[in-house]
């Protein structure tokens, strides 16, 4: 890698830890599988693992639909961003002795606009993958406690262990990635991917916050009305539509 800029230790740190970033995804992808073999409990125990998972898919479904369309838009103007940012000296220097200015500044634009996405992707897995395997752990620990409170510490931890395993592994490929392609004009690029990750994290979250309540109702009342369906199903109630708990939520 000396064509960019990279000493021969620089180049071989780099590679260990795009190895690392591999193996993390590796042992969260190994912890998954554990955890989805461990017992859910009972039968009643299923049915408020039920009411809950549908809650978190109506949330996670929400999040996509209000972040997707802002990426978009942002991925646009961190192309643009080279007029008010342009491309560093390294990155003059990395690419200037086969490119022109204005070349360098379209390389670095994409580059930063790639590297948004992927970091608002990593972002949104992490979330995505990490509560749906939350909602799966919860079950599965309470489970667990009727038997061994150290059986269930088990389960809880290596659950969330997964989140950590997802956010050390996707963070370590993306900035990686980033390095082994741009070299000396790495931080250029990763300006828009750990934008991308802030964004991925902050926006749905100011969604949920700000998000009124659908026709009037109260929160109080929304929160009435949710646990009121819960109880149905937990006392065997007929629940006549799978959305009956989403609504219940809005």
């Amino acid at each position: 890698m000396q064509q960019l800029g990279l000493s021969l230790f620089e180049t071989i740190a780099i590679w260990s830890v795009f190895g690392v970033a591999i193996l993390g995804l590796l042992y969260a992808m190994f912890l998954r599988n554990q955890i989805l073999r461990e017992d859910m409990g009972s039968d009643k125990m299923v049915q408020v693992w039920s009411a809950i998972r549908d809650g978190a898919d109506a949330y996670l479904g929400r999040q996509l639909r209000s972040i997707l369309p802002l990426i978009v838009i942002l991925t646009i103007a961190m192309y643009l961003s080279v007029a008010i940012v342009p491309p560093s000296p390294e990155a003059l220097e990395r690419f200037g002795e086969t490119m022109t200015s204005d070349q360098v500044s379209n390389v670095i634009g994409i580059g930063r606009a790639i590297g948004f996405v992927m970091g608002a992707t990593f972002s949104l897995l992490v979330g995505q993958i990490g509560m749906r395997m939350a909602v799966q752990g919860n079950v599965r620990v309470a489970a667990e406690a009727r038997n061994s409170f150290g059986g269930a510490l088990r389960i809880a931890y290596r659950t969330g262990t997964i989140t950590g395993m997802l956010t050390d592994g996707l963070g370590l490929l993306g900035g990686t990635v980033i390095f082994i392609y741009f070299g000396l004009a790495a931080p250029d690029a990763l300006l828009g991917f750990g934008f991308g990750g802030a964004v991925g994290v902050r926006v749905p979250a100011l969604d949920a916050c700000r998000a009124p309540p659908a026709r009037g109702v109260r929160p109080a009342e929304r929160r009435d009305r949710a646990v009121s369906r819960l109880s149905d199903r937990v006392r065997g109630r007929p629940v006549h539509r799978r959305s009956d708990v989403d609504t219940a939520l809005r």
